[in-house]
């Protein structure tokens, strides 16, 4: 627990979870008191296990002499038994992620992460989305110098309207969500973010 505690993005998401669900138990630490932790028993990782490590929440990728046929029949025959469980997660793929010391360089990703890396915004950026049964945080983690951060908001927010105004049919494609309009809060956030397309 110290160790989690001494990581800055571990803390600013207990911070982000107190604010969001204030007066809810989820706006409380994730590792809770250490009684709590020793408390988990075997069936309770393996009934998260179940409910999060499923299909659509993975990505088998290769490189080099690899022939695709190959890839996709040895990745059926190993992970045929996980669950398909839909998930939203495809916002994240759109949104993408970014470190300024990754090998990939800046024109790699996204077009969110292109666009900060080609400009030298943010030191790394990533895009999270955290489920629960009835409510839930999707947003855009990064870490930048001050002098950057009015230019990092605007890009962020920009591709985030994006998403809504002018999602590219590849890019739903590669990330499948469903019909955009049925997820809760799209409405609102389409007319509240109308001027944001110019």
């Amino acid at each position: 627990m110290e160790e989690v505690e001494g990581k800055v993005e571990e803390v600013m998401f207990d911070h982000l979870h107190a604010t969001a669900f204030q007066h809810s138990s989820l706006g409380r630490s994730i590792l809770g008191p250490a009684a709590n932790i020793r408390s988990i028993t075997k069936p309770n990782l393996q009934d998260y296990i179940t409910s999060h490590y499923t299909a659509p929440r993975m990505v088998i990728a290769a490189a080099g002499a690899v022939q695709h046929e190959d890839l996709v029949s040895l990745a059926e025959k190993s992970f045929q038994s996980l669950p398909t469980n839909p998930t939203t997660a495809s916002q994240l793929t759109m949104l993408g992620a970014w470190n300024k010391n990754a090998v990939v360089g800046k024109h790699a990703g996204s077009e969110m992460a292109q666009k900060i890396g080609a400009n030298n915004l943010a030191e790394s950026v990533m895009a999270f989305n955290t489920n629960y049964t009835d409510a839930g945080l999707f947003g855009v983690y990064a870490v930048a110098k001050p002098d950057t951060l009015d230019d990092l908001s605007y890009c962020i927010m920009h591709e985030m309207t994006s998403l809504i105004y002018r999602a590219a049919p590849d890019d739903v494609a590669c990330a499948p969500i469903g019909p955009t309009q049925n997820l809760p809060d799209y409405n609102w956030f389409r007319r509240h973010t109308y001027w944001n397309r110019y």
